[in-house]
């Protein structure tokens, strides 16, 4: 997990391209300042979506009411783990989601479903079929918050020097280092993309708990298959 403020990982950007260190960049008027933000907030959004991190896993418990049909996600809800939902008694699995044409048919025939917690999303929210006066369940989610404030609440974006990155610090540098490069078209750009795909690849292979390794040798950045499998399946 990340201990670095943003403030300190865009000057070691910097600094290690041989540029000074800037005093500000988020309240900065200053062109550049401005480009390595909106820089940051690229990289962090794409570092996010790159993977299912581990850092970005949370779990939450929903109590139900008998005569509420409809509940909230959280606020940075972005994904359910698959699998995840349980009854916190862990008696039985929540299907989530149903099929469509299953959930028509809970919901519509004479279906009797032995208790079964059945749930349907719609973005922000989850429907529960034939919810249980104070049944619960847990479930673990990915959360689309990968930045910090300084009272540790979570956020989508940088917007502040003192914010922080719920990931690697120095993937995250070298990805700000390879977009910044790339964008000032410097001649430095594809080893600098090459290192930051190369540290990419390694913080996936420790999240996985080693079960991956290498890449495909693509230079392309949205590659989306940089792994390869270490068993056989």
């Amino acid at each position: 997990m990340g201990t670095r403020t943003l403030k300190e990982n865009l000057n070691d950007v910097l600094n290690q391209s041989g540029f000074l260190a800037r005093t500000v960049f988020a309240a900065s008027n200053n062109i550049d300042d401005r480009q390595m933000m909106a820089i940051a907030n690229r990289v962090a959004i794409e570092i996010r979506d790159y993977w299912s991190w581990p850092e970005l896993r949370l779990s939450e418990t929903i109590t139900l009411e008998s005569a509420e049909t409809l509940y909230d996600l959280p606020d940075d809800f972005r994904s359910m783990v698959p699998d995840s939902a349980w009854e916190t008694n862990g008696s039985r699995p929540v299907e989530w989601p149903v099929p469509d044409g299953r959930w028509y048919m809970y919901k519509n025939a004479a279906f009797s479903d032995g208790g079964v917690l059945r749930v349907r999303q719609y973005g922000l929210q989850i429907e529960v079929l034939d919810p249980v006066e104070g049944a619960e369940f847990t479930f673990e989610y990915i959360s689309d918050a990968m930045v910090r404030d300084t009272e540790d609440e979570p956020k989508t974006r940088f917007t502040a020097d003192t914010d922080t990155f719920v990931m690697d610090d120095q993937l995250f540098v070298l990805g700000v280092q390879a977009h910044w490069a790339e964008t000032k078209m410097m001649p430095q750009a594809q080893a600098w993309r090459a290192n930051y795909m190369g540290k990419m690849h390694e913080a996936i292979g420790r999240a996985s708990g080693g079960r991956t390794i290498g890449g495909n040798g693509s230079r392309n950045w949205t590659s989306r298959s940089p792994y390869t499998p270490t068993y056989i399946v």
